[in-house]
């Protein structure tokens, strides 16, 4: 299910990965806090918390921010 990253309608101006390759990475990222969410509850990154909003960002630049950090 999460290794469809280089499939050709996921890409292009209106695909929702964009234009570019996927990052080397990312389905194996999103797997893995997947697989990890589904046995322990812990996807790998801090609860949602409205006063603290941190975005996780998975791929080649994997890590987590704040809402700005991430959409730089």
């Amino acid at each position: 299910m999460f290794d469809v990253a280089d499939e050709p309608w996921l890409h292009g101006d209106t695909g929702l990965l964009g234009p570019v390759p996927a990052p080397a990475g990312l389905a194996a990222s999103v797997h893995a806090a997947w697989v990890a969410f589904a046995t322990t509850g812990d996807p790998g990154w801090a609860r949602y918390d409205p006063r603290w909003p941190v975005a996780c960002m998975l791929g080649a630049g994997q890590g987590a921010g704040t809402g700005a950090e991430a959409q730089r």
